[in-house]
């Protein structure tokens, strides 16, 4: 297992890979509701490929 650092790419990664996948955001985002990172998360997921509109 490879350690990463959060990064807003990697948050943004993990996100829109989640929106891809079709898992729904309250499953994808695991972060401490109302957190920074849980905003940026929710941002980035519905910017994700398939969220246009939804």
């Amino acid at each position: 297992m490879v350690l990463q650092r959060l990064t807003p790419e990697v948050l943004r990664a993990a996100a829109q890979s989640a929106a891809a996948q079709h898992i729904p955001l309250a499953e994808a985002n695991h972060y401490e509701h109302g957190s920074d990172l849980w905003v940026q998360f929710n941002e980035a997921y519905a910017a994700g490929p398939g969220q246009e509109g939804a």
